[in-house]
């Protein structure tokens, strides 16, 4: 959701540490985001001429780890600046089962291939889980009371866990998700995307070949139901102004330089400029000048 949020211009941050699937990774990083701490030393490791961090996915990585460090020290700035500002924090669950470093003392998001036995695997109590994400919000609310906290749980089924241990860490993370949202029923929500692919769409049809991810039909189900169900009136409405827009930006004509091409450029061109003091789309009006015929 948040690349399709992003697509529609709102205002958002998504993934900034890459994708984690375990709420005490999590809540661990957000945590130094707010409180303006630094990963220990020994999360750092090199693998394969990168430096990564045990505590991020294998896409956040640097030539050297001076620039790791660097970079993270920036996103957690960047984090925290989202958290003081935003009206919303999505969070997306997939998986109860953690990793743990013993040698280090640490809970790791990503084991970045290293060998098996350096790890230890832990099914995380629901309770565990939930004072972890208690404490979060805590710190939240001091930082920015208007926040609101909405949980969703991913449908991508975690097959290394085996399908029997998959449906109990899906069934944790749940009763997780419903507890929290009865402790903090004004400031926490629930939206089903889980339940929309597993109960709702039922069918193989919805998932891509490898059975595990939703198809982009799938995809655009949820996000339609995610829009109608989160958004406000008014973003409701500029998506419909936006959508149309975007599909003539996305369009790609037989012949660039034909005159119906070059006409339906400046109609668009003259839709962006009439947005332009809404959202940003400076990005876009530069592509399509370049693309119009002196």
């Amino acid at each position: 959701m948040g690349e399709r949020l992003q697509e529609s211009k709102f205002k958002v941050l998504v993934n900034p540490f890459g994708t984690l699937f375990h709420p005490l990774s999590l809540v661990q990083l957000l945590q130094m985001a707010i409180e303006g701490r630094q990963p220990s030393d020994n999360s750092y490791l090199q693998y394969q001429e990168h430096w990564l961090n045990y505590l991020l996915h294998s896409s956040f990585n640097a030539p050297s780890k001076e620039a790791l460090q660097e970079r993270l020290h920036q996103s957690l700035l960047q984090v925290k600046q989202y958290l003081q500002q935003g009206q919303a924090l999505v969070l997306t669950l997939g998986t109860s089962f953690i990793y743990e470093l013993p040698a280090a003392q640490l809970s790791v998001a990503n084991c970045h291939k290293q060998p098996q036995k350096l790890f230890n695997k832990r099914l995380v109590p629901i309770e565990e889980n939930l004072q972890a994400l208690e404490n979060l919000w805590q710190q939240l609310r001091q930082l920015n009371p208007e926040l609101k906290l909405v949980l969703t749980l991913s449908p991508v089924r975690h097959l290394k866990d085996s399908l029997e241990l998959n449906a109990v860490s899906k069934a944790m993370l749940r009763v997780l998700c419903h507890q929290l949202k009865e402790k903090y029923p004004q400031e926490v929500y629930y939206f089903p995307s889980y339940e929309l692919l597993m109960d709702d769409l039922r069918d193989y049809r919805f998932y891509n070949p490898d059975l595990l991810h939703p198809t982009p039909a799938a995809e655009q189900y949820v996000w339609e139901k995610f829009a109608a169900t989160l958004l406000d009136e008014e973003a409701l409405a500029f998506l419909k102004e936006w959508e149309p827009l975007k599909q003539s930006l996305a369009h790609r004509p037989f012949n660039p330089t034909s005159l119906a091409h070059q006409q339906f450029l400046q109609k668009t061109l003259q839709k962006l400029q009439a947005l332009s003091g809404r959202v940003d789309v400076g990005d876009e009006i530069k592509k399509l000048r370049e693309q119009l015929q002196p």
